[in-house]
């Protein structure tokens, strides 16, 4: 889980970006994760996010005023959304540290255009559950169901996010065993983005809105 980073240390894959990381971040990085026991506060979480995407993305985020919902038992793992984490940018990435495919040609953020939140509108930051697979409580649910009932639940870029910090985190991958259903997306034709570990790779794949089955789950966020 992404506790883990701050409580047990960290990949090393975590451990190569910081070695290979511009003067001052071994130091930044010391002072994160240096206290086992630690209680994972917002600020910790501000500061998790600011190294991240200045070492992944040469990208200094800002986090002054930046909203925090007040987060719900379970929902544990903050998320920060800024520019940079959109869809294409993220699948590149991630395909530094896994195999990735996708069922969409050519550029993703073009393909899946809209999304119910979008960091090129301005950052932002969710809860969300650090499992590594999706709750059985929205299994058998469409996507069609889940606007219904205004549910607020991961994008495309929010999970593909998600699945790369928890790699770096675990050496793990999100949804071996079921698929998130993306139902915060919507492709150029109205379809899903829907994302697993699939074939030895994370693979992007598309379905309906009216498509439900008890292994496509959406994961559900607090935003």
């Amino acid at each position: 889980m992404l506790v883990t980073l701050g409580r047990f240390g960290f990949s090393p894959q975590m451990a190569d970006l910081v070695q290979n990381a511009k003067s001052g971040f071994a130091r930044k990085i010391v002072g994160l994760f240096s206290e086992a026991d630690r209680k994972v506060s917002v600020e910790w979480w501000f500061r998790w996010w600011e190294f991240f995407y200045r070492g992944f993305f040469k990208y200094n985020l800002d986090v002054s005023g930046l909203f925090v919902p007040e987060s719900r038992k379970g929902f544990d793992c903050l998320l920060v959304l800024a520019e940079p984490a959109i869809s294409q940018p993220l699948f590149d990435k991630s395909s530094e540290y896994f195999p990735c495919w996708k069922i969409y040609g050519g550029n993703l953020d073009e393909a899946v255009a809209e999304h119910e939140r979008d960091p090129r509108k301005g950052a932002y930051a969710i809860w969300v559950e650090d499992t590594q697979e999706p709750s059985k409580r929205l299994k058998n649910i469409s996507a069609d169901k889940v606007r219904e009932m205004k549910l607020a639940t991961e994008t495309l870029p929010e999970r593909l996010l998600h699945g790369l910090v928890y790699h770096l985190g675990t050496g793990q991958h999100l949804d071996v065993e079921n698929t998130t259903y993306c139902a915060g997306s919507r492709d150029y034709v109205g379809g899903i983005p829907s994302v697993r570990w699939d074939g030895g790779g994370l693979g992007v794949h598309g379905c309906p809105p009216s498509h439900a089955h008890d292994s496509l789950r959406p994961r559900e966020v607090v935003s």
